[in-house]
């Protein structure tokens, strides 16, 4: 956590050595190093860039890595902010959101990065949160259609800020699948279910569990011995997600993955 802060490429290789060719976006949902310290690597080694989606705090960081190209929609603010933004087949509608305290009601490196950084990151502090995104992904079908659309929350979050998706919004298309972060999940009131209430998924995903403190293991099962990362209460917020699940006429699939794995969303 302190001096000589940098990638890991060989674990980077090991879990996602290239970006697909058929990329479109880079979702930045805020800019902890555990959300963007790889993406040097990908500026560096991807012939063919994305449009990357953050805030400017994410966008000043990356700067500091001296990248030849960068495509950046600060995400944050007007004009993207709540507006859509199409990449071929794929329109990315960024919303505010926050991030749930750490403990004690504590929110680590918290803050934002004002200004464009001359220089990579030294450490993992200077890797300031910054404002917080989540996302909605539509896939477009024929006559631009929407034929899949896609939440992504990676950071548990206030009740209060799935309100930013207007109800117009929702009544487009349904919610196909939900992207949860889970630690944080007992830092907040009522996530996720203020949420799921709201948003109606047809399947839920959860995400950001594994202790990314320890060496990568391929293939770890979250309910087979997988490291959780620490305070995440993993299994207590899968109950948590199952009772509530219990009391809808509908329930949404949950899909819980294990390291590595990739994920077919086929609505």
């Amino acid at each position: 956590m302190g001096a000589d802060f940098q990638p890991d490429e060989t674990r980077i290789k090991a879990v996602l050595p290239a970006l697909p060719e058929t990329t479109r976006f880079v979702l930045i949902g805020h800019a902890h190093y555990d959300h963007l310290m790889d993406l040097g690597y990908y500026l560096r080694t991807s012939p063919r860039q994305p449009i990357y989606v953050g805030s400017r705090t994410a966008y000043n960081i990356l700067l500091g890595l001296s990248p030849t190209a960068l495509d950046f929609r600060v995400a944050d603010a007007p004009p993207h902010l709540g507006r859509p933004i199409r990449a071929g087949r794929v329109v990315v509608t960024p919303f505010l959101s926050n991030h749930a305290p750490h403990v004690f009601g504590l929110t680590f490196m918290d803050g934002e990065v004002t200004e464009p950084r001359r220089s990579p990151p030294a450490d993992a502090w200077d890797y300031k949160l910054g404002r917080t995104l989540m996302f909605m992904v539509d896939f477009l079908g024929e006559q631009d259609q929407i034929a899949a659309r896609v939440f992504i929350n990676g950071a548990a979050s206030e009740p209060t800020v799935v309100r930013a998706i207007p109800d117009e919004f929702l009544r487009q298309h349904p919610i196909d699948v939900a992207i949860l972060c889970v630690p944080g999940w007992d830092k907040v009131t009522d996530y996720p279910k203020s949420l799921l209430d709201r948003l109606q998924p047809k399947r839920i995903v959860l995400s950001h569990y594994d202790d990314f403190f320890q060496p990568y293991l391929h293939g770890e099962d979250p309910h087979q011995g997988m490291a959780f990362v620490p305070f995440a209460r993993y299994e207590a917020f899968v109950e948590e997600l199952m009772t509530s699940n219990r009391r809808r006429v509908t329930p949404p699939s949950l899909v819980e993955p294990k390291t590595g794995d990739t994920i077919c969303i086929d609505c």
